[in-house]
């Protein structure tokens, strides 16, 4: 790639805010539903999950029936497919967007399947389940006591944050899954990350925030306590405060609008 993805040039101008009919939201909620099965598979084998694993799977099947589709942004959809127009070399559709019901039914749907990819896909065979880590996570923040699952996902962070420098310097951008503390899996958050600064006291990552659009914005972290800290330019949204994030799975698909 000649240049990182820039926000101002390659993310989609308007906000990631959509009206979804009933049909569409028990769409999204069936493909959330298909993930939870796999939640499992996410855990290492390691003796604080060991006793939980039937809770967790209990647990995250009943966080995805009560998730709030009725509200739903679209953001892993505007993600994969802004990343998809970047690696084709083409602009994203100059069109003013869900907020003004201008979107044309073409792009809305084209978003749309994306926003069922960056749950779960299915690539030469392989099941890329997105959603499932996610569930997986927060399982893991809200039913390992003693402070220890919120150690654990840093741990595993910190190794999430080496490896999306090594995709960010390959393909100029890459999707991030954002784990706040909410018990319901549609208020964390995706966005696409596409600059990183690494070093003491001065890590951090610079995200296209489909929920913030325009100019890209800063994530400070903090790796150094017993749990992830982070420093946004916004205050309030629904996956602050971040305790984890992960480098998400993503296939391109050539952008047919």
């Amino acid at each position: 790639m000649a240049q990182n993805f820039d926000p101002q040039v390659d993310g989609f101008s308007f906000v990631n805010y959509w009206t979804l009919d009933q049909a569409t939201r028990d769409e999204l909620r069936n493909k959330m539903t298909e993930t939870v099965s796999s939640v499992l598979g996410f855990l290492p084998d390691l003796p604080p999950l060991a006793p939980l694993r039937s809770v967790i799977q209990k647990t995250t099947s009943d966080w995805v029936s009560k998730a709030s589709t009725r509200a739903f942004g679209l953001c892993g959809g505007m993600a994969f497919a802004a990343l998809d127009y970047y690696k084709a070399g083409r602009n994203v559709p100059n069109e003013p967007g869900p907020t003004t019901d201008n979107l044309s039914p073409a792009l809305r749907s084209y978003i749309l399947g994306r926003m069922k990819d960056s749950f779960m896909f299915v690539k030469d065979g392989v099941v890329h389940n997105n959603l499932g880590r996610v569930l997986a996570w927060m399982a893991v923040e809200w039913l390992v006591p003693l402070g220890e699952g919120q150690r654990m996902l840093l741990h595993w962070t910190v190794d999430e944050f080496r490896k999306l420098q090594g995709l960010i310097t390959a393909n100029g951008a890459w999707p991030l899954a954002l784990i706040g503390e909410a018990q319901d899996p549609c208020e964390n958050h995706q966005v696409l990350a596409y600059k990183f600064d690494s070093g003491a006291g001065a890590n951090a990552i610079y995200v296209y925030d489909m929920n913030h659009p325009g100019a890209g914005h800063k994530i400070s972290l903090d790796f150094s306590g017993s749990a992830l800290k982070a420093v946004y330019d916004f205050t309030g949204d629904s996956w602050q405060p971040l305790r984890g994030f992960f480098c998400e799975d993503y296939a391109f698909v050539r952008p047919t609008v």
